[in-house]
């Protein structure tokens, strides 16, 4: 959770200091929906922890292109970046099950988990003194009792 926090920090800031041309404003403008798509995806459930680290190296990708004068290597990281951007928007609706599916699964072990410690202790409380007794009846039953005077 920590991990997830300082990178949403870290994309969060490095959107805010970004001032760049249109096309790389458009490719910004993604990051931050396709961000806060992954922000509701989070709340269903949704491990997005590799999906941020994705959009941040597209973000990383974004600012080396602002430095990079050379319009055709320019133009190679910024098609990586819209590259790394589409790959996660696309995986957003699985995320978003697979969050869902995890939810539930941890809802039935809970339940589950909750039943077998009700049936237990229901077992120990009418069944425990019996098999306490019949245990000390088989460990110590053939003792002979002698009479003294």
């Amino acid at each position: 959770m920590k991990l997830r926090c300082a990178i949403a920090a870290l994309l969060l800031i490095l959107l805010a200091s970004l001032n760049i041309c249109y096309a790389e404003y458009d490719l910004k403008d993604k990051i931050r929906r396709v961000y806060l798509e992954l922000a509701c995806a989070e709340k269903e459930g949704a491990d997005v922890g590799e999906a941020v680290a994705k959009l941040d190296d597209a973000l990383q990708l974004i600012i080396q292109a602002e430095s990079v004068s050379n319009p055709v290597e320019k133009s190679k990281l910024l098609s990586r970046a819209e590259a790394l951007i589409n790959e996660v928007e696309t995986s957003i609706p699985e995320l978003i099950g697979a969050g869902r599916s995890a939810a539930q699964l941890r809802f039935v072990i809970n339940v589950a988990s909750i039943i077998s410690l009700i049936v237990v202790v229901a077992l120990v409380y009418f069944y425990g003194p019996r098999g306490l007794w019949g245990l000390w009846l088989r460990c110590r039953g053939d003792w002979r009792v002698k009479r003294v005077d």
